[in-house]
């Protein structure tokens, strides 16, 4: 989809002054996004010293299922993103894994220049087939 813009920085100063005309109180608005911004990164950090996950995640069969909690489903729609386990074997996540690795000793890949990724392999209490 293009959105077709000729002129962007015109279009940029087009949509501020629109927002400007529907929101009243720009600044009390801009502190209250702030704010419940301040305390989501809160949450977060506090989770990740507890050592609980900040993404949920959810097992494939279930989602497949539709046995998603509702609980869960908010919380995906809240943190805008999911872990989903169990999608595919072990088998093809480590070839996966050898695939990637051997692509990266190619390129001479060095890790801190970019971040990494992994597939990881799926335990045996994920294991569905």
């Amino acid at each position: 989809m293009s959105l077709g813009v000729r002129d962007l920085a015109a279009t940029i100063r087009a949509t501020k002054q629109r927002l400007k005309a529907q929101i009243a109180d720009r600044r009390k608005v801009f502190a209250e996004v702030e704010e419940d911004m301040r305390r989501e990164v809160e949450g977060i950090r506090d989770a990740r010293a507890q050592g609980l996950p900040v993404i949920p995640s959810v097992d494939y069969a279930k989602l497949r299922s539709g046995g998603v909690p509702e609980e869960v489903r908010q919380e995906i729609r809240r943190r805008g993103a999911v872990v989903v386990r169990g999608v595919f074997s072990g088998a093809q996540a480590t070839a996966w894994n050898s695939a990637i690795g051997e692509y990266l000793a190619r390129m001479h890949f060095r890790a801190m220049d970019r971040p990494t990724y992994l597939i990881r392999e799926r335990t045996d209490d994920e294991q569905h087939d």
